[in-house]
């Protein structure tokens, strides 16, 4: 394969992060050699995880019954989502398992949906990537 070839498929497939000097290993490969590399690089799950321990507890002593807190846990929720972003952000950069990561952030654009709820957002985007080949 060319050199333009492997940075368009890393374009389309990835999210266009590659070195020079992998561009160069790669292009001995074969169309079909490359797309089963991204296909086994990303087959392994693993799920996004931040620590979310301290909400978990509000939300099981159902902490909603006073305002004060409600607020105070919306806050500490939209600081979480914030970090989970960024984690995940630094996910999409660094890691082997891009068409993974590639195929969640298209079901997020898909199903597009929204939760102030930082419990719930992880599990949503959790089970995007762990579906993120198959069928829903």
């Amino acid at each position: 394969m060319e050199l333009k070839h492997v940075r368009h498929f890393y374009n389309r497939f990835g999210f266009g992060l590659i070195t020079n000097s992998r561009n160069h290993k790669l292009e001995e490969f074969s169309r079909e050699k490359l797309a089963e590399a991204f296909f086994e690089a990303s087959s392994e799950l693993t799920p996004l995880q931040i620590a979310t321990g301290e909400l978990e507890k509000y939300i099981e002593k159902n902490a909603m019954a006073d305002r004060k807190t409600l607020r105070n846990l919306i806050k500490k929720s939209n600081g979480l989502i914030r970090d989970y972003n960024y984690a995940w952000l630094e996910r999409m950069g660094n890691t082997e398992a891009l068409l993974r990561e590639k195929m969640t952030l298209f079901w997020a654009n898909h199903f597009v949906c929204r939760d102030n709820n930082i419990v719930h957002l992880q599990q949503y985007n959790n089970i995007l990537r762990e579906h993120a080949f198959g069928d829903f």
